[in-house]
């Protein structure tokens, strides 16, 4: 679920604040939480795949969803055009808030093939939209609260 990914990637992001200097903290959060949900543009059911329909159900027919857009090579693509833009910052927070959605696709059972289209699947015992998964996005909260308090006191 797109809540699941976006407070994962923010639990990501803001534990980065402490790792890295990161001056443009908003900033980053933001592309780190558009990135978090933007592999799912494949499927016009998704949070960002209902805003562009017609784009995600083209892209949902030529890639399927999890396919192309769900991997490594899709990741590094994008990066490649942002540095090429000399968006080094954006490509940062994209890559971030990427992983962060394949690690989370990899915990379900559904599963994620990162390096598609070579035949190797990352699955784990969550189902998505299951209590676990809300149980999970709740500690995911409690972890950016403790990023924010350690940030301000």
């Amino acid at each position: 679920m797109s809540k699941t990914h976006m407070l994962f990637a923010l639990l990501i992001g803001s534990s980065l604040f402490y790792l890295l200097e990161i001056e443009q903290k908003i900033v980053f959060l933001s592309i780190v939480l558009v990135a978090s949900i933007f592999p799912d543009i494949d499927t016009p059911y998704s949070r960002i795949g209902r805003k562009i329909k017609p784009v995600s159900s083209f892209l949902k027919l030529v890639f399927r969803h999890r396919g192309f857009l769900h991997t490594v090579f899709f990741l590094i693509l994008i990066d490649f055009l942002l540095l090429y833009l000399e968006l080094g910052f954006f490509a940062f927070g994209f890559s971030v808030g990427f992983l962060s959605h394949l690690i989370i696709d990899g915990a379900t059972k559904q599963g994620v093939k990162p390096f598609y289209p070579i035949n190797f699947r990352v699955s784990g015992p969550l189902r998505t939209g299951s209590f676990f998964e809300n149980i999970l996005a709740f500690l995911f909260l409690i972890g950016i609260l403790f990023n924010i308090y350690r940030y301000f006191f």
